[in-house]
């Protein structure tokens, strides 16, 4: 008896996910709890209460469960770049945007970067984001990727890999919404694209700096 609901309260979080990733993908935060189990065909207006415990809860879990995916995959990416004495900016920026660019849309998202566009600064994917397994090997780039980078200020650091994650989701959500993340070579292309543009974000000498 057991099985068979459980397996029901699976597909109907998943369905949950997929309806929050693209409305709030669509039309920002603002999409309310009740029409989101409705898109998903839940009877119950409380079925997001009652999966994922409140809004924060379902945006957390939705994110998450790609993230677990991502962070897979960078890192075994990680790995190779370890294994060896001469990466590079552009090295350690493939392994970040590349299980991005692919993962997801392989298993059929359609709304992934557009949703991660509109929740990435919300205060939950914040306080979160470095406490949790999901994100071990990203945040292990995100230091390999500071290593890299000329000699900063710390401040000047963090403020040039903040700009650079607000291109790469941008320039990301665009070719999404241009259907141009649909096909193998449409995201090869893209990679090979934005990995130069954003090691041009973290690299470039601002105007007035002195040699």
């Amino acid at each position: 008896m057991s099985g068979p609901a459980s397996d029901t309260d699976s597909n109907a979080r998943e369905l949950l996910m997929d309806t929050a990733e693209t409305l709030i993908a669509e039309r920002g935060m603002g999409v309310s709890l009740r029409e989101i189990a409705s898109r998903a065909g839940q009877r119950n207006n409380s079925a997001v209460i009652y999966h994922f415990g409140n809004h924060d809860g379902l945006i957390a879990a939705t994110l998450d469960r790609r993230m677990s995916v991502l962070d897979e995959q960078r890192r075994l990416l990680l790995a190779e770049l370890d294994a060896r004495a001469d990466f590079t900016v552009e090295d350690v920026l493939t392994a970040i945007i590349a299980p991005a660019l692919d993962l997801p849309y392989r298993s059929g998202a359609t709304h992934y970067a557009r949703f991660v566009e509109q929740i990435r600064t919300h205060p939950v994917i914040a306080s979160t984001a470095p406490r949790t397994d999901n994100w071990g090997a990203t945040m292990a780039l995100t230091q390999r990727l500071s290593a890299c980078l000329p000699d900063y200020p710390r401040r000047d650091l963090t403020r040039r890999i903040g700009l650079m994650a607000t291109t790469m989701f941008s320039l990301i959500a665009d070719y999404e919404r241009r259907g141009e993340l649909e096909s193998a070579r449409g995201r090869k292309r893209a990679c090979r694209e934005l990995v130069p543009i954003l090691a041009a974000v973290l690299t470039a000498r601002p105007a007035d700096a002195t040699p």
